[in-house]
């Protein structure tokens, strides 16, 4: 089979072997023996058809502003630009003058392919589908601006053939498509690691919501530091010590670097020191929340005089 695959249908899936292919949206496997794609075609319009449907519209709505953009382009000439005039008899006997200069000949026939847009190619719409979702998710962006029209312009002007997909199809199919790739390189780079330190750190927001977070940091053969995010989540038990050290196995069980973890460093409340003990691993305190501290308890010394300059 050819390696440029032209077939929409290779938008939502990922080429395993020559025979199998892994569907972007569910994750199933599926056969297209001999390059057929029909195969692939019933699965997406049988269970989910309404991705497609949500990009057959959206590809639609692209297409009209694409035109909407040429036209407006088309139809600014100089006759429109204000406090310019144009002495219409001269630019006649002027054209007549030209026109009888050029020998007559036969026009070729435009061909249809001048009218329209042939589609990117999968390959180019994958990676086209890759930036925007990136751009999305360092600048920090929601997925709507997908939607937004003057973006919707841009993208038309930059490359016409290339169809935007729907917010849905971005926060639904591609961003899961994005995040197991970001897992299996991270658990790449912790294979790699020989010995790993943890900083871990529960807190409250203000909406009074417990969080966790847990970082890994380690250095490389290459005498690299590097410091890799495993989990930032919503932390429902009570912060008991029982319930910490539950929670931080269960992360380290799932990055499977349980047994790489030399040193855990954590600030210096009870609940938190008391987890790390009963993990076993050593526990370092952190140096800056030990120096504030220290500062605190120094400036309780001071309150007597700090009353009595209040005083003056």
């Amino acid at each position: 089979m050819s390696d440029r695959k032209k077939s929409e249908v290779w938008l939502h899936f990922t080429v395993v072997n020559s025979e199998k292919a892994k569907c972007d949206i569910c994750k199933n496997v599926l056969s297209y023996k001999g390059g057929a794609t029909s195969n692939l075609q019933k699965h997406l319009k049988a269970k989910h058809f309404s991705t497609l449907n949500e990009n057959e519209t959206t590809s639609q709505h692209q297409q009209s502003q694409s035109a909407r953009t040429t036209t407006d382009e088309a139809g600014a000439g100089p006759s429109s630009a204000p406090g310019v005039r144009h002495d219409d008899s001269t630019t006649k006997i002027s054209l007549q003058s030209q026109l009888a200069e050029v020998p007559t000949r036969k026009l070729a026939q435009t061909k249809m392919s001048a009218f329209s847009v042939r589609p990117a190619s999968v390959s180019r719409t994958k990676m086209l589908n890759g930036m925007v979702l990136n751009m999305i998710l360092q600048d920090l962006q929601p997925f709507s601006v997908v939607e937004d029209n003057g973006f919707r312009a841009l993208i038309a002007v930059l490359d016409p053939s290339y169809q935007l997909p729907s917010r849905t199809t971005f926060s639904r199919d591609l961003l899961n498509k994005k995040y197991d790739d970001v897992v299996l390189r991270v658990k790449s780079l912790l294979n790699e690691a020989e010995y790993i330190t943890l900083t871990t750190d529960t807190w409250t927001s203000r909406s009074v919501e417990n969080y966790m977070a847990v970082t890994a940091h380690y250095v490389t053969r290459e005498w690299t530091q590097k410091s890799l995010l495993l989990g930032c989540f919503h932390f429902q038990e009570s912060h008991t010590a029982e319930n910490i050290r539950n929670k931080l196995l269960q992360i380290l069980n799932e990055w499977n670097i349980a047994d790489k973890i030399v040193a855990v460093v954590t600030d210096n409340a009870r609940n938190i020191t008391a987890a790390i003990k009963l993990t076993g691993w050593p526990n370092l305190p952190c140096l800056a929340h030990t120096l504030n501290l220290v500062v605190q308890d120094s400036l309780k010394l001071l309150e007597p005089l700090q009353k009595k300059v209040k005083k003056l």
